[in-house]
């Protein structure tokens, strides 16, 4: 599913919500995310590469939250099937379509954010 017109890349609604206003937190928890998102998506293309499904598992889970958090709804189903997985009943090419779309959303998002701060 592409993300559409309706849809936006990202919703810090739910991390302004979680933050009380606190803007310091806010930023703290955006940079977090620039800087560990792409690590996170390289975290598991290298072990998706390397054959390491217990590694792709729980560093997908441990995204989960991140995404949660920062509104990225366009990923909220793949990364949940980025972290149940199972080789044998799910084809390669559909974990290598997640990974993929998984790397190109989180960059897209990262750019954003980085340009907003401008």
């Amino acid at each position: 599913m592409e993300k559409t017109d309706t849809e936006p890349l990202y919703n810090l609604g739910k991390l302004q919500e979680v933050a009380k206003a606190n803007q310091s937190f806010i930023d703290k928890m955006v940079n977090i995310f620039i800087d560990q998102g792409p690590k996170s998506v390289k975290e598991i293309q290298e072990a998706h590469e390397s054959k390491d499904m217990v590694k792709v598992r729980n560093v997908a889970h441990r995204m989960k939250s991140s995404i949660n958090n920062m509104g990225i709804t366009s990923l909220k189903n793949e990364i949940i099937e980025i972290e149940l997985f199972d080789e044998n009943y799910g084809s390669a090419e559909r974990l290598d379509w997640l990974i993929c779309r998984l790397g190109k959303v989180i960059n897209e998002v990262v750019l954003k954010l980085k340009d907003v701060k401008k």
